[in-house]
């Protein structure tokens, strides 16, 4: 058996809302401009190079806004020195 070394990103909840001092995933409900066709209109030649490929796009736009909004934590990928640190494959 392998051994695994994953690790989770966890919040803990305001006290003054619901769910208060509890630890989370950060996370959330589909948006409309997760899905697809705003990321069509507005990032054509992007889309159909990448967007296209992921039948669950929608899920991943959301998983990484939702990751954003909560936490202040942008994925991007690096250009120049260093490897790619994610990409849309990851999510």
């Amino acid at each position: 058996m392998k051994a695994c070394d994953y690790e989770v990103l966890m919040l803990k909840r305001n006290p003054k809302i619901s769910f208060g001092n509890y630890y989370v995933f950060p996370g959330g409900m589909i948006e409309k401009q997760d899905y697809i066709q705003p990321w069509r209109e507005n990032l054509g030649e992007w889309f159909k190079s990448v967007g296209v490929h992921y039948p669950d796009f929608s899920k991943r736009v959301c998983a990484l806004r939702e990751l954003y909004e909560e936490t202040n934590l942008m994925f991007s990928r690096r250009t120049g020195i260093g490897a790619d640190i994610c990409s849309l494959e990851n999510y």
